[in-house]
């Protein structure tokens, strides 16, 4: 069985990685932050989980801000699961208290042994419902903070065009950069 050597890694982020890996963002996020890398028994680099540390009074958090990015050639499940095992033991041993989820830009295909597992999916809600049927799924206290807000005089507009753009890594993202015009950034 091949394993990988989790140990910290020099960041060398380029356009075919996810935003979220790059020095920039990690460093936007504060603190401390870095790339754990999963190095084989060659010692070449076959994959990198940048983190950040959040410190809190008595407390050092690490925040993976992506899964587990295979460089060159996709890791297995199990190397993958081999090598979060020694992500999770390099940050017992640096003295990290806890490791918290992300947001949704950092879903794992597996896990490491002792971790706390919990379902994750996609909620689709079918929009052309009646209002009545689509509130009757939200829970009573929304339904009243909603009540509240739009009583309040809150509105929600949306733009009559979403401009997306595909990136480099093939994501369609949000177009902040000429919000309000066209969008002069976008290469087809």
């Amino acid at each position: 069985m091949k394993s990988l050597i989790a140990a910290p890694a020099e960041i060398e982020w380029h356009s075919g990685l996810p935003i979220y890996a790059s020095e920039e963002f990690l460093k936007s996020e504060g603190g401390e932050f870095g790339w754990i890398g999963g190095t084989n028994h060659t010692g070449v680099l076959r994959c990198v989980l940048p983190y950040t540390v959040i410190r809190k009074p008595g407390l050092r958090m690490i925040r993976f801000q992506t899964e587990t990015i295979s460089l060159q050639e996709e890791i297995s499940l199990e190397e993958e699961r081999i090598f979060l095992n020694g992500v999770v033991k390099f940050f017992r041993t640096a003295g990290a208290d806890i490791i918290i989820p992300s947001g949704n830009h950092a879903i794992f295909r597996t896990y490491p042994d002792a971790a706390i597992v919990g379902p994750y999916g996609t909620f689709v809600n079918q929009l052309d419902r009646t209002e009545e049927a689509l509130m009757g799924e939200v829970r009573k206290t929304f339904r009243q903070n909603i009540r509240k807000a739009t009583a309040a005089g809150v509105q929600i507009t949306l733009p009559t065009t979403v401009m997306l753009v595909l990136n480099r890594n093939r994501f369609l993202v949000p177009c902040t950069c000429c919000i309000g015009r066209p969008c002069e950034s976008f290469e087809p």
